[in-house]
C-alpha cells in the first residue's frame, strides 16, 4: 500500500470508531479521549507524525484559530449549565431558542433536560435550541469553525434556524417545572453572543471572556455548597473530553489528507453531478456531523472548503455550513432524546436540503 493510502487508512479508522460510540452518552467523552489518544500513537509509530508535529499540527494544517475555537466552545455551554443556566421567560420555543443562541446548543441542551416532562420533551427542546445554535456564532460547532468562509450569506441561516424551532414546537405540555436560570449568567451569555453577531473578527476574545466568567460564576455559585454534584461536573467535562478528542481524530485525519482526497473527488464528479450539487452537499454535510458530531465534522469540512479551491464563491462553504449546522445529533444525545428526536431531526435536514436549494440557486 502505498504511503498515502497508509495515512488515510490510519485516520480514517477512528473516525468511524468515533461514529459507532457517538450515539452512546456515558461512552462518548472516554471513548473520544482513547480514540485520540491511540490515534496519535499509532501515527507516531508508523512514521506520519513526529513528536516536534504534536504541538504544531493545527499550525500545519492551517486550521489553529479553528482548533483554539471549538476547545473553548467545549468548555462554554457545559459552564453556563453548571453555572445556573439562561433565565428565559415566555413559551418554551422561545426560550429553548433563545438559550441556544446564547449558550450553543449542548449547554442549552443539558440545562433544559431538566425541565422537560419525559425524554420526548428533552428531544424536542434540544431540537429547538439546536435552531437558535445555528443564527449564533457561538452557538454551534460547525457555524463557528465555517461562518468566517461565508460572511457574505451569514443571513441565510436566519430563516433555517427559526424554521427547525418550529418543527421541533415544544410546547408547555413537555415540561415538568420552568427552570429558574440564573441572570448573571443570562447577562454573560447574551453579551458574548451579542458581540460574536455583531463583531465576528472578535468571536474567539468574546467566548474567551465568557468562559472564564462562567468558571468564575461556577465557582461562586458553589461555594460553600458542599461537595461537587458530579452529575453537574459531568456536563462540563463530558463535552469538553469529547470534543477534544474528536477535534484530535480531525486534525491527524487532515493531516493525513482526507479532506485534500476528497477535494480531488468532488472536482472529478462535479460535472456529472450538476445540479443536485448544492442540496446533496448538505445531505453529506448532515450525514457526516450526524457520524462525528459538530466539531469533528465542523474541522474536517472545514480544512475541505479551504482544499476546494477550484469552486469559486462561498457556495461550497455555505451548503457545509448548513449539512454540518442541523446535521450534529450531540445534544440530542447529552438529554438521552435519540430515539425520541429522530424522526424531527430528519425533518430538520430535509428543510435544510430544501433551504440549500432556495438559497444557492
Amino acid at each position: 500500500m502505498f504511503p498515502i493510502g497508509q495515512a488515510i487508512l490510519a485516520a480514517s479508522l477512528p473516525l468511524l470508531g468515533l461514529a459507532l460510540v457517538g450515539p452512546f452518552s456515558r461512552l462518548r467523552p472516554p471513548a473520544a479521549a482513547l480514540l485520540a489518544l491511540g490515534t496519535v500513537g499509532a501515527a507516531l509509530g508508523l512514521g506520519l507524525l513526529l513528536p516536534s508535529d504534536l504541538w504544531q499540527l493545527p499550525g500545519l494544517v492551517g486550521l489553529q484559530g479553528e482548533v483554539l475555537l471549538l476547545l473553548a466552545w467545549g468548555l462554554y455551554g457545559g459552564l453556563a449549565s453548571l453555572a445556573g443556566g439562561l433565565r428565559l421567560p415566555g413559551p418554551p420555543l422561545v426560550g429553548a431558542f433563545l438559550a441556544g443562541t446564547c449558550m450553543g446548543e449542548l449547554g442549552a441542551a443539558a440545562a433544559l433536560a431538566g425541565a422537560a416532562r419525559d425524554r420526548a420533551g428533552a428531544a424536542r427542546l434540544a431540537l429547538a435550541a439546536m435552531g437558535g445554535a445555528m443564527i449564533g456564532r457561538v452557538g454551534d460547532p460547525a457555524v463557528l469553525v465555517l461562518a468566517g468562509r461565508v460572511d457574505s450569506r451569514f443571513w441565510t441561516l436566519v430563516p433555517l434556524g427559526l424554521g427547525m424551532a418550529l418543527v421541533a414546537a415544544p410546547r408547555r405540555a413537555h415540561l415538568r417545572e420552568h427552570a429558574a436560570g440564573s441572570l448573571p449568567v443570562t447577562a454573560v451569555t447574551a453579551l458574548v453572543a451579542l458581540v460574536a453577531a455583531f463583531a465576528p473578527a472578535l468571536a474567539g476574545p468574546a467566548l474567551g471572556g465568557g468562559v472564564l466568567a462562567l468558571a468564575g460564576l461556577a465557582l461562586a455559585s458553589r461555594a460553600g455548597g458542599g461537595p461537587v454534584d458530579r452529575e453537574a461536573l459531568g456536563r462540563v467535562l463530558g463535552p469538553s473530553l469529547w470534543t477534544l478528542g474528536s477535534v484530535v481524530l480531525a486534525l491527524v485525519a487532515t493531516a493525513a489528507g482526507l479532506p485534500l482526497v476528497a477535494a480531488e473527488g468532488l472536482a472529478q464528479v462535479m460535472d456529472q453531478v450538476g445540479p443536485v450539487l448544492m442540496p446533496l452537499g448538505v445531505a453529506v454535510a448532515a450525514l457526516l456531523s450526524a457520524l462525528l458530531d459538530g466539531p469533528a465534522a465542523g474541522l474536517l469540512l472545514a480544512a475541505f472548503v479551504d482544499r476546494a479551491a477550484f469552486f469559486r464563491g462561498d457556495a461550497l462553504a455555505l451548503v457545509a455550513m448548513l449539512g454540518a449546522a442541523v446535521g450534529g445529533l450531540g445534544p440530542l444525545v447529552v438529554v438521552g432524546g435519540l430515539r425520541a428526536g429522530l424522526p424531527r431531526w430528519l425533518a430538520q435536514v430535509a428543510l435544510a436540503i430544501g433551504w440549500a436549494w432556495v438559497v444557492t440557486a
